[in-house]
């Protein structure tokens, strides 16, 4: 919810389900609190983390900055591209909230343009919502026997789809800002083929296999 603060300024903040609040919630709290502190102009502020009682309900709420620039999927809508000048700014900035996140051993695991806002100049890009985080340096919360581990699947690395938990490191949001991407510069996955349906892509990333032609003959020409 976009709220106004009673001290002023407009903040966002984040209502769990009432209840008992789930161990991925747990953990996601826990990750931003760490990210606070790296005070990383790519990285959210995390504000505070309060309870109150309604209606006998118990609810857990988050507060963090709000960020008025809107999100990278509004600016891809209808199949738009990027201009490559932005592409390498956003890029850099992103590649630099992971550079930050990754020695606290923490892995995104959601990286994809709805998770990308951008601040109110507009061109400052921001890696939000760590829903799905993985802590490295505790216990994993998905179950072993899951065919699938968290994560959305059409940006997802192999490791993901495969719940190879682990593999799970650093690379894994590698993979999947890789991915969003190619998908601003050229409107499409870059192992989509001519013809594929969402299905066929996620299927061609869990076997492992190659890019598309289309996309490695881009990418050279790009290069």
């Amino acid at each position: 919810y976009r709220v106004e603060h009673p001290k002023g300024g407009i903040v966002a903040l984040k209502v769990y389900l009432p209840g008992s609040v789930s161990d991925r919630a747990i953990r996601e709290i826990e990750a931003l609190q760490q990210v606070a502190k790296l005070t990383h102009p790519s990285l959210p502020s995390f504000l505070a983390v309060t309870s109150f009682v309604h209606n006998a309900a118990n609810y857990v709420v988050s507060a963090e900055e709000f960020l008025g620039g809107g999100c990278l999927s509004e600016r891809l809508a209808n199949g738009a591209v990027i201009d490559v000048a932005d592409i390498v700014a956003l890029a850099q900035h992103l590649a630099g909230a992971l550079h930050a996140i990754h020695p606290l051993r923490l892995v995104h695991r959601d990286i994809k343009p709805d998770n990308v806002m951008f601040r109110a100049d507009g061109t400052t890009a921001v890696l939000v919502d760590f829903g799905l985080v993985r802590d490295l340096s505790k216990p994993s919360l998905t179950k072993t026997w899951l065919a699938n581990g968290p994560g959305t699947p059409y940006f997802a690395a192999p490791e993901q789809l495969n719940n190879d938990k682990l593999l799970i490191d650093w690379r894994t949001d590698q993979f999947a800002l890789g991915v969003s991407l190619a998908i601003c510069a050229t409107g499409r996955h870059p192992y989509q083929h001519a013809g594929d349906t969402a299905d066929a892509v996620v299927a061609r990333v869990a076997a492992r296999e190659r890019p598309s032609p289309a996309f490695v003959t881009w990418a050279q020409a790009a290069g």
